[in-house]
This record gives C-alpha cells, sequence and structure tokens, in this order.
C-alpha cells in the first residue's frame, strides 16, 4: 500500500502551513517596497550610491517627486544616517526651509539636531558591553 507523502492529519499542520504563509507576506511586503521603489526613481543611474535601502524606503513616503529628489541629495552631501533623513522627512523639513523667508535658523536647527543624534547614537556605542565594542 503506498504511504500518502502529505498525510493531512500530520501533527502542526496549522504551523506547517503558517510559516509559508508568513513567509509569503513578507515577500509581498518585499515586492511592494521594490515597485514603489522602482516607480519612484525611475532613473537608476541618478540614485545615490552613499544611501542604503533603508534611506531609499524613507524617501518613497515623499510624494512629491522634487522633495524626494532635494531629500535624497541632502542625506549624501549630508552624510545623514537613516534615522536622521526619516526624522527630516517626518518633521517636513523640506517643506519648511521652502516656506521659511530666513533659512539660517532652519539650517542651525538641523545641525544642532544631528550633532545630538551622533552624540546619542556614540553614546550607545560607548555603553555597549566589551566583548561587542
Amino acid at each position: 500500500m503506498a504511504r500518502n507523502k502529505f498525510p493531512l492529519n500530520a501533527g502542526n499542520s496549522d504551523a506547517k502551513v503558517a510559516a509559508p504563509a508568513a513567509d509569503l507576506g513578507a515577500l509581498l511586503g518585499s515586492l511592494r517596497h521594490m515597485r514603489a521603489f522602482y516607480t519612484g526613481f525611475p532613473i537608476w543611474n541618478a540614485l545615490r550610491t552613499e544611501l542604503s535601502w533603508t534611506h531609499y524606503r524613507a524617501l518613497l513616503r515623499v510624494e512629491d517627486a522634487g522633495a524626494r529628489t532635494w531629500y535624497m541629495n541632502e542625506a549624501a552631501d549630508q552624510n545623514w544616517s537613516a534615522r536622521a533623513l526619516d526624522r527630516q522627512v517626518s518633521t517636513l523639513y523640506y517643506e519648511r526651509l521652502l516656506a521659511s523667508p530666513d533659512r539660517q535658523p532652519l539650517r542651525a536647527e538641523l545641525v544642532r539636531e544631528q550633532q545630538l543624534l551622533a552624540d546619542l547614537a556614540q553614546s550607545r556605542v560607548d555603553d555597549a558591553p566589551e566583548d561587542l565594542a
């Protein structure tokens, strides 16, 4: 008598189905991000190689193409971390800069925030256990 390779009543059948379903969900999410990247940045040679995938995922949230390009160039030129870029996008830095007649205070605020983020990152590195440093 032939044995069924995939018995329906094998133990943990829910877990066997749930794991591939979770993988499929993650795959679909990744595919959505890749499609958004492809449509958001159609000219591939205009991308900045200094930026990571995390940078570009933050940039995909910017709907205006001009603002997206500005954030992309500023992030690369000013060496913003992905976290700093995310903060600038969420606080509408570009839009505030355009609306402000006096841009110097906004630029000074940006420098202060970048220094604060850098200090915070350095303190976390300094506080790391010896075996991880």
